[in-house]
């Protein structure tokens, strides 16, 4: 969704009413929906999205930042450089070339032009940083031509113990919740087999049924 703006994400206008939203973000959840075939991680973002343009004040504040206010050029014979964002860079797509604005807080984006995803990734030898695409499993650094392995999220199922609904979430998250019964699994530490943490809930501490290691739920 990175490199994205959230109207265009939403396919609305940046003067679109609360309810627009609404409607759209709506579709949307359709798609995006992991009980639909959707990811997870995505259907987070979704969310986070919605959640930024339906509240006054992150809405006011995130078009602050996507249409920082232009300052007055004072009159002189050369011409004074843009003042750029410094949350913000551009970076150009290497699948079709386009040329968009990325934050630089950003781990992924999201192509406006072909749609394709990408990851930010450092080189395992020269540390640099570097775009790759999201559905790569390993990638060459283009600047000293060094392969390494994708170190990001591969989503996986998992069937709910309670309502056994299948789930879809990142490979290595260390807790995640059930959409529709809401009962919540943590990652063991030790066999990073998924525990069920729902029951009991004052308790500090559950123990893995497969290894017996006892961790902070």
């Amino acid at each position: 969704m990175q490199g994205l703006t959230l109207y265009k994400f939403f396919d609305v206008g940046p003067n679109a009413t609360t309810d627009e939203i609404h409607a759209a973000y709506r579709n949307l959840s359709k798609s995006y929906h992991p009980d639909g075939g959707g990811s997870a991680e995505l259907f987070r973002e979704l969310r986070d999205a919605y959640g930024t343009l339906c509240d006054p004040v992150q809405r006011a504040e995130y078009d602050r930042r996507l249409n920082p206010p232009k300052t007055t050029t004072a009159t002189s014979s050369r011409a004074t450089p843009p003042i750029r964002d410094p949350e913000v860079v551009d970076l150009t797509c290497t699948s079709c070339a386009k040329r968009q604005p990325v934050f630089t807080s950003a781990r992924r984006f999201v192509c406006v032009d072909c749609h394709v995803a990408w990851r930010f990734a450092q080189c395992s030898n020269c540390r640099t940083a570097s775009h790759v695409q999201e559905n790569s499993s390993s990638w060459q650094c283009p600047h000293c031509v060094t392969t390494t392995q994708a170190t990001w999220s591969i989503n996986e199922q998992f069937s709910c113990v309670i309502c056994t609904s299948k789930l879809t979430y990142p490979r290595g998250v260390k807790r995640f919740a059930c959409l529709k019964c809401s009962s919540r699994y943590s990652q063991c530490p030790r066999c990073e087999t998924y525990v069920i943490v729902t029951a009991k809930p004052q308790k500090k501490s559950v123990k893995c049924p497969h290894c017996g290691k006892r961790h902070v739920r």
